[in-house]
């Protein structure tokens, strides 16, 4: 894993109080102005590989503050926000309105209380890992498995005393190590991912940012439970951008992490972290009022996803979009169309037309509609609200452009089946209103 290092050069320049000491240190710290020798910082980046260097001179000081990314705020420390799930921190050596004294300045990489995610298994410098959220500054050492925070890297910038040992210049190894247990250790566990725990499902973390489970009818401690679905889940945010090829491939149920309850994390606040979910029914299953078949649950408790503004959407992993084996193609998806393009979908023709020629041209004999039809095909049910027009008729004037993992590329062409443009338009009504 490449990573960055922070190499900082105090430049001491006259006499003059701190560096944005009277406002700019963050909306939440106003500080009184001291007589000390200013600060300019100079940070520069080097690629562990190797790579070229990039230099940030006039790093802008006056960004850093006290009340972000840790609740409750650490008192002697300042943040900045750097992107790529990054930031840089300055330690002071009292609380920043009555700092005297520049300790560390450091690097903070985003993860989780995982050995997995501590970068370079800390043998570069991150060491210590505080939690997002907790009672205390103190209780937010360490945490919980899978708890939520920073990896930090603690760079001192001069030889000083602190904790009854004494520090040299640069990357201080031994700044309150944090010991991170291993993911799910291989073996299937309960009471994690999730907090609360989800009490009829067990999970086990297959790689880095993906994980499998069971899901049973009961608790997972009944010994009377019958295993309902199979599935696994892929790391992200609760966005449209994250969500797994746009939840064509079965990944259309959100769990965030932490939620005041179980139901309350069935999807989240827009950016929310949690996992994607797909869900796959090993039998005949009546739940929730619907009738599930063997195979990918499209219509478990789909989770629509906001779109979360990135710029451009994460680049999606083969890992993510990776088909069962049975899946002889994965071709690309389909783009989305616009809400106003969907909005037209009333006009395109008559539902009514398109339910009978849906029969009369066999489709029911390959796919299920609200409990009746084939299993050849994915189930239809609830595709109006999971897709849109444009993948609806797509899929029927080219059903090769994308076939659903799982299934077999066997669907016939409309020339095949004798359908006029009209007849697409009356089915693209009839399926665009299964929601």
């Amino acid at each position: 894993m490449t990573l960055l290092v922070l190499v900082a050069a105090l430049v001491l320049t006259g006499t003059a109080s701190i560096v944005g000491l009277e406002s700019g240190w963050g909306a939440s710290t106003a500080l009184a102005e001291k007589e000390a020798h200013s600060t300019a910082l100079q940070v520069q980046t080097s690629d562990l590989s190797g790579g070229d260097e990039v230099v940030l001179a006039g790093l802008p000081v006056e960004n850093f503050r006290n009340d972000w990314p840790f609740d409750p705020p650490l008192p002697d420390h300042l943040f900045l926000d750097v992107g790529a799930n990054r930031l840089l921190f300055l330690h002071f050596d009292k609380p920043v309105a009555e700092a005297t004294k520049l300790l560390y300045v450091g690097v903070g990489v985003k993860g989780r209380f995982l050995a997995e995610d501590q970068p370079d298994g800390g043998t570069t410098g991150f060491t210590h890992f505080h939690r997002l959220k907790a009672p205390t500054v103190e209780a937010g050492h360490g945490g919980a498995p899978g708890d939520e925070g920073y990896w930090l890297q603690h760079i001192a910038v001069s030889e000083f005393e602190m904790m009854g040992m004494k520090v040299e210049p640069g990357i201080d190894m031994m700044f309150m190590p944090t010991a991170a247990p291993s993911g799910l250790g291989g073996k299937w566990v309960n009471e994690r991912p999730f907090n609360p725990p989800l009490p009829d499902h067990v999970w086990v973390e297959v790689d880095g940012g993906r994980v499998s489970f069971l899901h049973f009818d009961k608790p997972v401690t009944d010994p009377s439970k019958k295993l309902l679905f199979v599935g696994d889940g892929v790391r992200g945010r609760f966005c449209a951008e994250d969500q797994p090829a746009g939840g064509h491939t079965g990944y259309v149920h959100f769990h965030r992490f932490d939620a005041p309850t179980v139901d309350a994390g069935h999807g989240g606040a827009p950016g929310d972290e949690g996992y994607w979910l797909r869900h796959i029914a090993v039998d005949e299953i009546d739940m929730m009022g619907m009738r599930f078949n063997p195979g990918i649950a499209f219509d478990f408790m789909p989770t629509k996803a906001p779109g979360c503004g990135d710029s451009a959407a994460p680049a999606t992993s083969a890992q993510e979009t990776a088909s069962p084996a049975a899946a002889p193609v994965q071709a690309p998806m389909p783009t989305e169309t616009s809400a106003a393009d969907s909005a037209t979908s009333a006009n395109l023709g008559s539902a009514a037309e398109g339910e009978k020629k849906f029969a009369a041209v066999g489709c029911i004999g390959c796919h299920t509609v609200k409990g009746s039809g084939g299993k050849v095909g994915p189930e239809l049910t609830g595709i109006g609200s999971r897709s849109d027009v444009t993948y609806i008729r797509q899929s029927i004037e080219d059903p090769l452009a994308y076939v659903v993992p799982g299934y077999q590329p066997v669907m016939p062409s409309p020339d095949k089946l004798k359908l006029s443009p009209s007849d697409i338009d009356n089915l693209v009504a009839f399926l665009e209103e299964l929601k």
